[in-house]
């Protein structure tokens, strides 16, 4: 049998600073368009606030699973065929053999 060599390039999550890619780079882009489209410095600073607090939150969501919005989508997508009932203990939910 003939021995394959999997690229760690080719499974690696991708990453931007820590956090998932797509959700860093989207909120990189809504502070910059705040910054550009205003030239007020309160709207600068509300701007780097909103940028220190989506980063720390995205760090969080990213420690705990790095395609976490990916999953979200997906649960999304087939919440019709995977849907969320829990069974009852009382009616033979969980049946010892």
């Amino acid at each position: 049998m003939n021995r394959h060599q999997i690229y760690k390039a080719l499974i690696q999550k991708q990453t931007f600073l820590g956090c998932e890619r797509s959700l860093c780079m989207f909120l990189i882009l809504i502070c910059i368009a705040l910054v550009l489209s205003s030239a007020d410095i309160l709207v600068s600073l509300m701007s780097g606030c909103l940028f220190i607090c989506g980063f720390y939150l995205l760090r969080i969501m990213s420690e705990h699973d790095l395609m976490l919005s990916k999953v979200y989508l997906k649960q999304l997508k087939y919440a019709a065929f995977y849907l969320a009932q829990g069974r009852n203990l009382n009616n033979g939910g969980w049946k010892k053999k």
